[in-house]
């Protein structure tokens, strides 16, 4: 973790990005470990291994497999042979991750004549953390 800390460090200086303990992230990547991933990824959250991907690191993702190349387009199983995307393109991308997988859809658009990512879609699921009654007493509902 430390030599990720520094390169994490080195990074944020090298980008004139602002430098927190949650700021930048850093996520690592290697090639997909299952036909149903696009490539598998590690995210670094605060000196931990992520157990998921955060939303800001998957839409970080999607946008880096769209665009010719990058580290994440080179890797991709579906994007690693691809032509250049043109505006009003959408370029999807499965990633793994050590709790599963999770989805992400970049759609292009243009920027100054560059294209680049201009909204990001993806899905989140949750687990059911309680559920419950409350009890409103009849008066509430006649009161003016």
């Amino acid at each position: 973790m430390s030599l990720i800390e520094q390169i994490r460090v080195a990074g944020a200086k090298h980008a004139h990005i602002p430098l927190s303990s949650a700021a930048p992230k850093v996520c690592l990547v290697g090639p997909p470990s299952s036909d149903n991933v696009d490539l598998d990824i590690r995210a670094v959250s605060v000196g931990n291994i992520h157990r998921t991907v955060p939303a800001t690191t998957l839409s970080a993702l999607a946008s880096a497999a769209a665009i010719q190349g990058t580290i994440v387009q080179a890797m991709s199983r579906s994007h690693s042979n691809t032509k250049p995307v043109s505006v009003g393109d959408v370029v999807s991308l499965t990633v793994g991750h050590p709790a599963g997988a999770a989805s992400a859809s970049v759609k292009m658009g243009s920027v100054d004549g560059v294209v680049r990512p201009e909204a990001i879609v993806y899905t989140r699921t949750a687990r059911l953390l309680f559920e419950g009654n409350v009890a409103i007493p009849e008066s509430v509902f006649h009161e003016t």
